[in-house]
């Protein structure tokens, strides 16, 4: 499951309204009020497993950015280190698109919390 499975909705706040849907469904077992009590159990149940999943992805998507952004400043600190001359930014050096490649794709990824 992608973490951002619903489109246009931001993984946290996806991830609560997930959590909402739960205790919505948990209020009715509880209450016990509905013939349909094994479908709310099953809706339950599954919405539990999507969260704890929402939650792995969520948890993973921030691992991935901490090491993008450790590669890019270990480009960066390996650059000062060995000097203009010897990594000049030209497009086309693999360092230097790599580095690109991994400014935009975090310009247009929101922070997790």
């Amino acid at each position: 499951m992608a973490a951002n499975s619903t489109p246009g909705i931001p993984p946290a706040e996806r991830l609560a309204e997930l959590e909402e849907q739960l205790k919505n469904e948990q209020q009715v077992i509880d209450e016990g009020i509905t013939p349909y009590q094994a479908h709310h159990i099953a809706q339950r149940d599954k919405l539990r497993l999507e969260i704890k999943t929402y939650k792995q992805c969520l948890a993973d998507l921030k691992g991935l950015r901490n090491a993008a952004e450790q590669a890019r400043e270990a480009f960066r600190l390996t650059r000062e280190y060995v000097g203009e001359d010897l990594l000049p930014a030209i497009e086309g050096w693999s360092w230097y698109d790599a580095d690109q490649a991994l400014a935009a794709r975090l310009a247009e990824w929101p922070e997790q919390k």
